[in-house]
């Protein structure tokens, strides 16, 4: 099957939109993981963002259950969509995950025979919310 990538871009929320002359934003590549929940980043991207702890939840990992930390939302942008979700942080050494609630929200599907994202090809390349 393969790993997929996916270069995506992190904004800090509040600075972008309370107008703040600077906005913190990072570019990374991730590794787009469907059965991840939630964007996972490491502290030290967390950190480069300015996002604030929000709390600490029960998460199950491929080591167990876990307690992780979950930061305050940040805007995240993958080619011309974007949308606002909350961050767990993920121990040092864990690669950054892309998990199926941004992609699901943002209309984009894997494709796992090209090995990348695709905008969901039932919707015509037009973003489209399920609400069903």
């Amino acid at each position: 099957m393969g790993r997929i990538q996916q270069k995506v871009i992190f904004e800090n929320s509040t600075d972008k939109w309370s107008g703040a002359q600077v906005v913190r934003k990072i570019e990374i590549d991730m590794l787009v993981d469907s059965g991840a929940a939630m964007a996972c980043l490491p502290k030290s991207d967390i950190e480069k963002l300015g996002l604030p702890y929000k709390k600490t939840v029960k998460a199950v990992t491929a080591d167990g259950m876990r307690e992780r930390r979950i930061y305050a939302a940040a805007n995240i942008i993958i080619g011309d969509r974007d949308g606002t979700f909350d961050i767990m942080e993920v121990p040092d050494g864990v690669p950054p995950l892309l998990g199926y609630i941004p992609l699901e929200q943002m209309d984009y599907l894997i494709d796992f025979a090209q090995h990348k994202l695709i905008e969901n090809p039932e919707h015509n390349g037009k973003l489209t919310l399920d609400l069903f």
